[in-house]
């Protein structure tokens, strides 16, 4: 009898430590997968709060360099009305003066700067997107290159035209020979092939 209950005890132990041993699996492989799905989704959140980050940065870039664009239209503007003053001025006092004037706003007209500055952030946004554009097509013009990131940040031709202070179809022509110059085929589409950069 005590054979008998002592054997039986060792299969009911045996039988519990594997049930407890399949348990534990089991566990253990749901936390597993729970881990897993969590590390995806928190991959998923990071990659969305990315993707805003860049967009809302995008936006930022576009709205600063109309901003820089406008100032420098509003001072070519004030630069051209001085110097019809500057002709009309009665006394030379006067018009030395406006003189001065007109060409301490040339000194500080950079159109050119406000590009490069443009160029600079872009690029951080964007993981040296110029870098690599130019690396791949070294006889993009400056025009071109400007084009390129403007396209890049999925800004609409209206928007393009006037942050360049160009006409909608000046832009069209500009995005035309972009394309030729990049040596894009009729179906592929201008701005996702700018993304991949």
């Amino acid at each position: 009898a005590f054979r008998l209950l002592d054997r039986k005890h060792k299969k009911e132990k045996a039988h519990i430590q594997s049930q407890s041993s399949r348990e534990l699996n089991e566990r253990d492989n749901k936390l597993r997968e729970i881990t897993e799905k969590s590390e995806a989704e928190i991959e998923h959140l990071k990659n969305e709060k990315l993707q805003s980050e860049i967009n809302h940065k995008n936006k930022e870039l576009a709205s600063s360099t109309m901003h820089l664009v406008n100032k420098n239209e509003f001072i070519s503007n004030l630069k051209s009305s001085i110097s019809s003053l500057v002709k009309k001025a009665k006394t030379q006092e006067v018009r030395t003066e406006l003189s001065k004037l007109v060409k301490n706003i040339d000194r500080n007209i950079s159109q050119d700067n406000d590009w490069e500055q443009f160029d600079f952030h872009f690029d951080q946004v964007h993981g040296g997107f110029s870098h690599k554009l130019h690396e791949k097509h070294p006889d993009l013009s400056p025009q071109e290159m400007k084009i390129s990131a403007l396209v890049r940040m999925n800004l609409s031709t209206k928007e393009i035209a006037h942050l360049l202070n160009i006409s909608v179809r000046g832009v069209e022509v500009s995005r035309y020979r972009l394309r030729k110059r990049l040596g894009l085929e009729r179906q592929t589409n201008l701005t996702e092939y700018l993304m991949n950069f």
